[in-house]
């Protein structure tokens, strides 16, 4: 260090009946701060001298302290006779941080446990997720157990949904297929009594020219169902849903009844604006020929039909004309006819409801004052 105002000696002396070693070391940490290191040594025993000098702006710091150190072979039997104590308290605190660290792993495995355990006894699959917060792996397994409860409740609730779609269409079908059976059963019955009596010429069945195209109009009919139920089969499995203007499917189905309602003198009106809806262009078709067809055939000669159109439904109205009140609650049903005495086997509002049902739509038909209203709503 420089421009000191003093010079520092490291002066060692000694009783020369004494053996003993020395020596120093000087450290220069820094222009302001020096540190002097003297040893010495005396058999088994160690002495150490540092001297600090600290320069300031306005003083001079000088520091002096001494230390003994001691051997190895001094410390060794305190070391020794410390060891029992120290295995103890080594021991004391492993044991405590192991029921430190079993309570912070078995606490989230026992809320794991006994939720799975509700989730076993949960009913439909209503399972309240766990939330054990943090980011190691039983977490991150509750959280997989979570995604996998709700998977788990989603398909659950698909498969109870098809369920009762699946149990709705058997029982469908069941009636259905009763129906069927029942409405063949006449047309069947009455062609084979009639190609019976005229096989064995009984009475006036003799007559051939005359009953066979009877027999052939059975037949027809018998025809009819099988290829309505056919045709309905095969549509419901192919839907196609495409843009389409509702005008136009409700222009060519007027066109098509135009000779019934010629020779009905019926009066037509229509009226609302409909742009496009999106929708099964043939089953539409259907569902609206079999309501206008039952407008036209109910309605009395010189009578009134009320078509309405807008984006969102289609209303149909026929005057003159209503539905028994006890036949209402059955008009969709299969083989529900109010007329016995015209050629009709009665599944027109059966297709109706059957297509509407395919097209997520809304069928209805009811009785209004002085006539009859069929209504199509569709999302």
């Amino acid at each position: 260090m420089k421009n000191l105002p003093f010079s520092v000696t490291l002066d060692t002396n000694h009783a020369p009946e004494y053996e003993w070693e020395s020596f120093s070391k000087n450290h220069m940490i820094s222009d302001t701060f020096y540190i002097s290191e003297a040893r010495i040594v005396q058999g088994e025993s160690r002495y150490t001298t540092y001297f600090a000098l600290t320069i300031t702006d306005n003083s001079i710091v000088a520091t002096i302290m001494s230390v003994t150190t001691p051997d190895m072979k001094d410390i060794m039997p305190v070391v020794l006779q410390s060891l029992p104590m120290i295995a103890a308290v080594v021991a004391l605190f492993v044991l405590l941080l192991s029921q430190i660290f079993s309570k912070w792993i078995i606490t989230p495995i026992i809320r794991l446990s006994r939720h799975t355990e509700s989730a076993k006894l949960s009913v439909n699959m209503n399972i309240v997720p766990i939330n054990l917060g943090g980011n190691d792996e039983i977490t991150s397994l509750s959280r997989n157990l979570n995604e996998l409860y709700e998977k788990l409740r989603k398909n659950y609730k698909d498969l109870e949904d098809n369920n009762v779609t699946l149990s709705l269409e058997n029982e469908r079908q069941e009636v259905f297929l009763r129906a069927f059976s029942h409405q063949l059963k006449p047309p069947i019955s009455a062609a084979l009594l009639l190609v019976q009596s005229m096989y064995e010429e009984v009475g006036k069945y003799k007559d051939t020219k005359f009953y066979l195209p009877k027999v052939k109009d059975q037949l027809i009919s018998m025809q009819k169902i099988v290829e309505d139920i056919i045709y309905l089969s095969h549509r419901s499995e192919n839907t196609r849903m495409e843009e389409q203007n509702l005008d136009d499917i409700v222009t060519t189905s007027l066109k098509e009844l135009d000779i019934p309602i010629t020779e009905k003198s019926l009066y037509l009106d229509i009226e609302g604006i409909t742009g496009t809806i999106t929708t099964d262009a043939e089953m539409m078709k259907m569902i609206i020929d079999n309501l206008l067809n039952n407008a036209v055939f109910h309605t009395p000669d010189n009578g009134h039909i009320h078509i309405i159109q807008s984006v969102k439904k289609l209303q149909i109205i026929n005057y003159g004309t209503s539905i028994p009140e006890k036949l209402l609650p059955h008009i969709f049903e299969p083989f529900v006819t109010s007329n016995n005495r015209q050629k009709g086997h009665g599944l027109g509002l059966y297709i109706v409801r059957y297509y509407a049902q395919c097209l997520k739509c809304e069928v209805s038909v009811h009785n209004i004052n002085h006539g009859v209203e069929a209504v199509v709503v569709w999302k």
